[in-house]
């Protein structure tokens, strides 16, 4: 038996957290409303995760990130380009979870996270330091998220096996 989940568990996954989301729009409202981009999209990127199939990370990065853009910009009064930063954001991290996953150098996700990026930075420039003001502890999610995913790449067995000497 393979260490990956087949297709039809990952699908289930998939809607199993499109389910949640949908019932939680019928109670908790506006905010769950809003995060239906955000849950589809994490719900992609679990599927990347077990199946590692490229295919499900650029839909689910790129929800995930426009996703997050529109929480922000319709529950905590964040700018309308905080939605454009969020989809920039999306599009980078393609890139930044395809090198450090698959050690792959698809570049093609910057060229549209770049200009989308700047595009958003360009729009908030005023607004933007009290994003950074409130929101700041965000990069030390993003820095935990990357230290965890170190470790646990590290806790993974290597493929060859036990090493013997060689005499």
């Amino acid at each position: 038996m393979s260490g990956k989940p087949s297709g039809s568990v990952v699908g289930g996954l998939v809607l199993v957290a499109v389910g949640l989301g949908l019932l939680a729009v019928q109670f908790y409202g506006d905010i769950a409303a809003s995060a239906i981009v955000l849950l589809i999209g994490l719900a992609f990127l679990v599927g990347y995760w077990f199946l590692d199939s490229y295919g499900l990370l650029i839909p689910g990065a790129i929800m995930t990130g426009l996703g997050v853009g529109v929480v922000f910009t319709e529950n905590f009064s964040a700018p309308e380009s905080v939605g454009l930063l969020g989809l920039g954001i999306g599009f980078l991290s393609i890139y930044l979870i395809d090198r450090i996953r698959s050690r792959k150098n698809r570049w093609w996700p910057l060229i549209p996270g770049g200009i989308v990026t700047v595009i958003g930075v360009g729009s908030s420039v005023a607004s933007m330091r009290d994003i950074v003001a409130t929101y700041w502890p965000v990069v030390l999610v993003f820095i935990g998220v990357l230290i965890i995913w170190k470790g646990l790449r590290e806790r993974q067995p290597s493929d060859s096996g036990p090493q013997t000497p060689v005499q």
